[in-house]
Formats: C-alpha cells, sequence, structure tokens
C-alpha cells in the first residue's frame, strides 16, 4: 500500500514515516512541501493520502480525491477523519502511529 505524506508538521511527519516505514506492506511517499495536492495525487497514484486539514478542508478533500483513501488529522492533532475512499468519515480519537497504521490499513 503506498501512503502520501504530506502538509504535516515535520515532528508530525517523522513519527509517522517512522512508525509507517517499520510496515513491510506499507511504502512512505513524501511530497515536496508546497507542493499542489491534487497534481501530486495523480502524479504518484498513492492509495492513502495522510495530510492534516480541518473537519471542513477534509471533507471537502475527501470529495475531491474519492479513488484514494484519506487520513485528515486535524491542526491540533487531538483527532483524525478517516475516509476510505468516498465521502463518509470515521473519526479517530487516538491519533497514535499504531492507531494511524491500523486506520491505512483498514482500507486495503
Amino acid at each position: 500500500m503506498r501512503v502520501l505524506l504530506t502538509n504535516l508538521p515535520l515532528l508530525l511527519r517523522d513519527v509517522l514515516t517512522d512508525a509507517l516505514e517499520g510496515e513491510s506492506d506499507i511504502a512512505v511517499i513524501n511530497a515536496a512541501p508546497g507542493a499542489v495536492l491534487l497534481t501530486v495525487v495523480h502524479a504518484l497514484s498513492p492509495d492513502v493520502v495522510l495530510t492534516q486539514a480541518s473537519s471542513d478542508d477534509a471533507h471537502d478533500l475527501a470529495r475531491e480525491l474519492r479513488t484514494v483513501g484519506l487520513v485528515a488529522i486535524d491542526p491540533e492533532a487531538r483527532h483524525a477523519l478517516v475516509f476510505a475512499r468516498g465521502p463518509e468519515a470515521v473519526l479517530l480519537s487516538d491519533v497514535s502511529p499504531t492507531t494511524i497504521v491500523s486506520a491505512i490499513r483498514s482500507m486495503e
């Protein structure tokens, strides 16, 4: 499973990258800072996008991505919304690396 990390604070990106790279079935793709997300998604064809976004922005992004899973961590990293290739979201109140990995795997 290919996971694109984008628009994440450096420390959060590093923690999640370490957690994901330790998984044999997950390949991490890091987007260049400032890259246009939809352009990167079309160019790299990830299975899941892992990003930081407000709830409203996450719902808009999920509608745009449609065929790609989305994990959107809120700006304060208190919760995340998980969209499994569609507009319906599941709220994660725990954003630990283990929970994020499980959420990503749930989209296989």
